[in-house]
């Protein structure tokens, strides 16, 4: 017993001093393109580049030299690549690989960018994550590292590296990484209540900046402009997305420039839409323009729960959506309720001339995707979304800082002090959630359970990453993402911008050593 104690208190205070720089795993293969062979031309197409694909778009290929080769400066004169290939190296080149990823997971990756030294001024390209493209651009020949944040969609995701071509396409690149972080944690729509009845034009609300605006009627003449705001049918014909004829299908989607929204039934049986050319009887809703009678024209209805999804947001930014809810049919009134809350209570069903109700909520986007649910049963009959403010400074100048922060001035507001001199770095408080003044508190708490351990410990709810992870040995390659994921933990008394997550260990017969790893994105 003594020698479990023993291991016990020494995990938690590993966990206690976790820092935020510790080796993730890497899933590129060959990052650093080292299995290569030296002064090597690869063209378009070719697979013997361990671990890569030559592009065929662009096709100029890729060469692999060291550094030096290149006139360039690099730790090491490692092997690096020249994404473009010739002896003109007037069109660029690119390399790719398919790594395995887990949708709503976060991603850090960068990557060693430099150029040649017969390069006229900066050399540019771009990185692509399964389709999110970054622009790169190097303008010196000393390599140095570029970073993004980003958000799984799939299982497997297509990482491509690709040089413009043009007169300047000699762009090398080097130790490209890709790291697993956490899954992001959706943050809360704060709806506005009570839902309100729809009887005005003045009802759209215009604050912000229009993002989109849909009418639930999939035919085009249900589309019409309500106090400015222009409402786009969400399809033109009735052929797909929803029931026609007898057809139905178990999730509604439409969605153009990117953006895809949708609607998810559970259980995911089939739909119905009480769009019908018009309204039960042929009464309108009264007291109502003619625009927003059209915009009201029609609706998707299940008598299931179902969740909708925002997509196409920009992380940062504020949101304001609108939601209509008003069933054309005269089937009597119901009650629909948004995330569970019976303070959200619209009613979706109508009587002849009932025009329905509509809610407002608002929130900031932490992933580039917003779900909200619709119980007991779902109607949506139009919503706009709209942007609201810039994108916010959530991070960690806004909590260091004032007003709304700690007021850390000067070196005090550095990530690396420790102004209150408790043993932890500013930026250690604010991944974890402790205050940077008090000089009390602990990164990560423990409690004994039968046959195991509970930690427990607090992760900003948007703009970090976290890993949960585990050693046999503690040596600085022996960390692993660990068999055990943590969970959302209760939330009392959590602080604002933070989610309190949990992590439950089974004590058995081998010793291991866990640690919870953050990171500033």
């Amino acid at each position: 017993m003594k020698i479990l104690q023993h291991k016990i208190a020494f995990i938690l205070a590993l966990l206690s001093v976790a820092c935020w720089n510790a080796t993730a795993q890497n899933l590129i293969s060959d990052p650093d393109f080292q299995s290569g062979a030296s002064g090597t031309s690869y063209a378009a197409g070719d697979t013997t580049l361990p671990g890569w694909t030559v592009d065929t778009s662009p096709a100029g290929g890729v060469q692999l030299y060291p550094a030096t080769g290149f006139g360039a400066t690099q730790a090491g004169d490692t092997l690096v690549l020249q994404l473009t290939g010739g002896s003109t190296y007037s069109s660029g080149g690119g390399v790719s690989q398919t790594i395995a990823t887990t949708a709503g997971v976060t991603y850090t990756v960068s990557i060693d960018v430099a150029n040649r030294s017969t390069a006229s001024g900066s050399c540019s390209g771009n990185f692509s994550f399964g389709g999110q493209n970054h622009v790169i651009t190097a303008s010196s020949h000393t390599f140095i590292t570029l970073t993004w944040v980003v958000v799984a969609s799939s299982a497997s995701t297509l990482i491509d590296i690709t040089a413009d071509s043009g007169a300047n396409p000699q762009l090398l690149i080097d130790n490209v990484s890709v790291t697993p972080g956490a899954a992001v944690t959706p943050v809360a729509i704060v709806w506005d209540t009570p839902a309100q009845n729809s009887a005005l034009d003045t009802d759209v609300v215009t604050t912000g900046t229009l993002v989109r605006a849909v009418a639930g009627s999939p035919l085009a003449g249900y589309g019409a402009t309500v106090n400015g705001v222009v409402f786009t049918p969400y399809a033109s014909t009735p052929s797909n997305a929803y029931s026609w004829n007898g057809t139905q299908y178990n999730t509604l989607s439409w969605g153009e420039g990117g953006w895809t929204d949708s609607l998810a039934k559970t259980p995911p049986d089939d739909w119905g839409i009480a769009c019908r050319d018009g309204y039960y009887n042929n009464i309108p809703p009264s007291g109502l323009s003619e625009a927003y009678t059209k915009v009201l024209g029609g609706e998707r209805d299940s008598s299931t729960p179902a969740t909708m999804t925002l997509g196409g947001l920009t992380v940062g930014q504020s949101y304001l959506v609108q939601l209509w809810a008003m069933d054309p049919r005269n089937i009597g009134q119901r009650t629909m309720y948004l995330d569970g809350d019976p303070s959200t209570a619209m009613l979706t069903a109508r009587s002849d001339g009932d025009p329905g109700q509509y809610i407002i909520g608002r929130f900031v986007a932490n992933s580039t995707e917003q779900s909200f649910t619709l119980t007991p049963a779902a109607v949506v009959t139009a919503y706009q979304l709209r942007a609201t403010s810039g994108v916010t400074d959530s991070g960690y100048n806004a909590w260091a800082g004032s007003p709304d922060g700690y007021g850390l001035t000067g070196g005090a507001a550095d990530r690396g002090a420790d102004p209150d001199g408790d043993g932890f770095t500013n930026m250690q408080e604010f991944l974890f959630g402790t205050s940077p003044v008090a000089g009390t508190g602990t990164l990560v708490t423990s409690e004994t359970v039968a046959g195991g351990l509970v930690l427990h410990w607090l992760q900003r709810a948007s703009g970090c990453s976290y890993l949960f992870q585990e050693s046999t040995t503690m040596n600085a390659d022996d960390w692993a993402i660990s068999a055990i994921t943590p969970v959302i933990d209760e939330q009392t008394g959590v602080p604002a911008d933070y989610v309190r997550y949990k992590a439950v260990i089974t004590i058995g017969v081998a010793h291991k050593f866990f640690r919870v790893e953050g990171t500033e994105n």
